[in-house]
């Protein structure tokens, strides 16, 4: 069932913070004026990522296309496994806001002989899809899985939240022997909703930090990935 994230316009703001120790950045968000505590435990974020035989998903966000359509499965704890509870994610980009269509899926297992038609044919089962995702979903096949660790931390307002992301590792989906290839990032990145953007130099301007573009899917194709000619 589709969730209603559907409907809500965010932004994010990514920044690059490879340089600092975790407990420095953990001291810098706690010693913000904005007061940002921590309001999980940390936890393993996986995702398998989707794109055309051409990689038009990789290309878009390379070029910089406004509008573009990212696909990927997520769910939390081991990679390898029986997964239990995936969610099914369509993160629809204009310019700097986003927006994310969310759908439950069954358990599936995952392991270095899952194929990817294994992986289609769940979700070609899937019911409700709205018609972006149905189109999206019948171009598209995994190639990529990713995973990290996530900490998250929200503002005293309860209008910002970040979070800061280490451990990064990616794996190419349609090799038999799929081996983690480990990078040395670390991700902060701020999410806001649409009217809170007046208010997000006073978040910002408390950072040392340098706004960048990035991508995880983008780092992942760029180590992994033996693409068409064409790039």
């Amino acid at each position: 069932m589709k969730s209603n994230e559907s409907y809500i316009w965010r932004h994010e703001l990514k920044y690059i913070v490879t340089q600092y120790a975790e407990n420095e950045i953990i001291f810098m968000l706690k010693k913000h004026p904005a007061m940002f505590t921590e309001i999980f435990s940390k936890r393993d974020v996986n995702n398998i990522y989707f794109d055309t035989a051409m990689f038009e998903a990789f290309s878009d966000n390379v070029i910089g296309i406004s509008e573009r359509i990212k696909m990927r499965i997520r769910w939390y704890g081991d990679t390898f496994c029986r997964v239990k509870k995936p969610i099914l994610e369509f993160k629809v980009k204009k310019a700097s806001e986003g927006r994310k269509e969310l759908y439950s899926l069954p358990s599936f297992l995952l392991n270095q002989d899952t194929c990817s038609n294994e992986i289609v044919d769940l979700i070609k089962k899937t019911k409700r899809l709205s018609h972006l995702a149905r189109e999206v979903s019948l171009k598209t096949s995994p190639v990529l899985v990713n995973n990290y660790t996530r900490r998250y931390f929200l503002s005293l307002c309860g209008r910002f939240r970040i979070t800061y992301d280490t451990n990064l590792g990616y794996y190419d989906f349609n090799k038999k022997n799929k081996e983690r290839i480990k990078t040395q990032e670390k991700i902060l990145e701020i999410k806001f909703n649409r009217e809170d953007y007046k208010n997000i130099k006073d978040i910002t301007s408390n950072f040392n930090f340098r706004m960048d573009k990035n991508s995880k899917y983008v780092n992942g194709i760029s180590n992994l990935i033996m693409l068409p000619d064409i790039y």
